[in-house]
């Protein structure tokens, strides 16, 4: 089964089961009575409706962000990790990061082993926390460990925004 068939069909489960117990039961508080043909048929409709509009949305962004590397199981989630190397030290990776548009209103927290911020929420997400970790040098090479995941642990579907900073991240300090 293909990585994105999979994705389809957990969003179809997610979403269709759920609401179709919700309607099957508000019916049965009504006192209409449960129907198994209601709940399928609103499980059906109602999950079939949202895994196509929100899995085709997610899997196009997804691809614009990726170009030819194409989908895979790797990053077809919300949580992204990637190793890059730059020349710049960690203390010079910081400020390029705090000097960029989209993170200098980002709220920086310094670990014991690296950097941690917070996004802000935009329509697209509600912020991400991305965390970048020195993972070696040798001979004024540096490599980093650049991660990020959604601010809210629950987020199923992110259209590659995730990525997108990882990506944009691995760009700006190489």
């Amino acid at each position: 089964m293909s990585t994105s068939l999979k994705l389809y069909v957990k969003m179809f489960f997610l979403f269709g089961i759920p609401y179709g117990l919700l309607m099957a039961l508000f019916d049965y508080v009504l006192g209409i009575g449960f129907s198994w043909q209601y709940f399928v048929l609103m499980t059906v409709i109602f999950g079939g409706i949202m895994s196509l509009m929100l899995v085709t949305y997610h899997v196009s962004r997804l691809k614009r962000t990726l170009g030819e590397d194409g989908i895979s199981d790797n990053n077809v989630g919300v949580n992204h990790t990637r190793k890059y190397t730059s020349k710049l030290s960690f203390a010079d990776v910081v400020n390029e990061i705090k000097s960029h548009p989209k993170f200098a209103k980002s709220n920086f927290k310094y670990l014991d082993n690296g950097i941690s911020f917070t996004t802000t929420a935009t329509m697209q997400s509600w912020g991400e926390v991305i965390n970048i970790i020195p993972d070696g040098e040798q001979e004024g090479e540096y490599w980093y460990k650049i991660s990020s995941r959604p601010y809210i642990p629950t987020t199923l579907l992110d259209y590659g925004k995730n990525l997108q900073n990882v990506k944009m991240l691995g760009e700006l300090i190489s």
